[in-house]
């Protein structure tokens, strides 16, 4: 994790921050033998999202992890800024990671929502599919990497 925004000035932005804080650290060293480490820090019913999945629950989150973490090791992920307001955190990360011998990388964003209690009722990931994904592939990848080199007029 590097820098982020000043620290907040309410009581419970500050509260959303740290724990917020907290959650990304242990998501940076999430692997797949140590999913269980998520119970600590999601609701039983917290929803989660990407550009592939929208699953609900923690045990539905951690099948998603698990099959993330099968397919795409090794995975390297790296928080670049946080902020907090009220419940919720916003988080901007890169994201490392290899597939069928090619090494990926791309930026994204998590959009991160806490109950009472602190932990996460939502968290949802944004990012370039196109680009963090489906370039990865070898016929698809070919094919929208001319097309985005056509559309910048390159």
């Amino acid at each position: 994790m590097t820098a982020y925004a000043d620290p907040p000035d309410d009581a419970l932005t500050r509260l959303t921050h740290d724990r917020a804080a907290a959650y990304v650290a242990m998501l940076e060293k999430l692997d797949g033998a140590s999913l269980d480490r998520l119970d600590g820090f999601v609701d039983a019913d917290v929803r989660f999202s990407d550009p592939f999945v929208d699953v609900t629950g923690a045990e539905a989150m951690k099948r998603v992890f698990a099959k993330m973490f099968r397919h795409t090791a090794p995975v390297t992920f790296t928080v670049t800024a946080l902020a907090a307001r009220d419940r919720t955190a916003f988080a901007a990360w890169d994201f490392r990671y290899r597939l069928r011998g090619e090494d990926v990388a791309f930026p994204g964003t998590s959009r991160i929502e806490f109950g009472r209690d602190g932990k996460v009722t939502r968290h949802a990931d944004s990012w370039d599919a196109a680009r963090g994904f489906y370039e990865a592939l070898p016929v698809v990848g070919f094919v929208l990497r001319r097309l985005r080199s056509y559309v910048a007029g390159s």
